[in-house]
């Protein structure tokens, strides 16, 4: 009964899991055709509609209409926002609330223990890699214009890889996915060999490939980079700049893979 228990949390975490990468998608989604109605050509259709209205007295109400439209789209965006605030905070708590619960049952076994971080750190890579993790905005404030979005992007590993590549840029798209998406795969593998294995030589192997690839992972790497692109890009007074729900997640499987490594070792310890 207890082992059973012990994996009632995982389709939640799913369930949850995808709640938040669809959620933040639309939000980003929706975010970006509000950007549009602010670019150059969104500015300037509003400058146009704006004259038209003044002159017609307000029997043309075209300026109004994508005035009210922009609102809609901001407001959507911000729901849609917080749908993904809700989500991965019901994540964490159900998470940490699982890792105890498997810490309090296993009574000291790190087989079991290791085994569950292992899967909790894969449910929170997955949404790391999906979900945006940095977004940024450039502007300028153009005059009768006002502030123009010169540029707007939310950037997610998949997203970024995806447009290298796109772009023939296949060097760097492999380099992205190969250690930020390949690598931590092959690390939850190997801490399932290390767990589940009963052969002491495949234990022993695997904790040995985990110990040599640490050397080369990069995800931690690749979340310091981008924590230093937002302090940059935030302190740009022509660019804003804001952190998405996707380096968290990343984040949290960086941590969890980690402590699934080392209660791993302690296994064959």
């Amino acid at each position: 009964m207890i082992t059973l228990t012990r994996y009632l949390y995982y389709p939640l975490a799913v369930a949850l899991a995808a709640l938040v990468v669809i959620e933040a998608g639309e939000a980003e989604r929706l975010a970006q055709a509000a950007a549009e109605m602010q670019s150059l050509a969104g500015s300037t259709r509003l400058a146009w509609a704006e004259l038209l209205e003044r002159l017609s007295l307000s029997l043309y109400s075209g300026a109004s209409d994508l005035k009210q439209a922009y609102g809609a789209l901001i407001g959507a965006s911000r729901d849609a926002a917080g749908q993904v605030e809700h989500g991965a905070l019901a994540f964490a708590v159900l998470s940490l609330l699982q890792l105890a619960w498997v810490a309090w049952s296993a009574r000291g076994r790190s087989r079991v223990f290791a085994w569950h971080l292992n899967l909790v750190a894969l449910v929170a890579f997955a949404v790391g890699i999906a979900a945006p993790m940095l977004t940024v905005v450039a502007y300028a404030d153009v005059p009768v214009l006002g502030e123009v979005v010169l540029r707007y992007e939310a950037k997610s590993i998949c997203s970024t890889t995806a447009a290298l590549a796109d772009d023939g840029n296949w060097l760097l798209a492999g380099l992205i996915a190969g250690f930020s998406i390949l690598v931590p795969l092959l690390k939850v593998a190997l801490v399932v060999c290390a767990v589940q294995s009963m052969r002491p030589v495949t234990r022993e192997r695997s904790l040995g490939a985990l110990h040599a690839l640490g050397k080369w992972s990069m995800a931690d790497v690749f979340v310091v980079a981008v924590l230093v692109a937002y302090l940059a890009l935030d302190k740009d007074v022509h660019g804003r700049a804001a952190l998405g729900v996707g380096l968290y997640f990343f984040l949290a499987y960086c941590l969890l893979s980690m402590l699934a490594s080392h209660w791993a070792a302690r296994r064959s310890s």
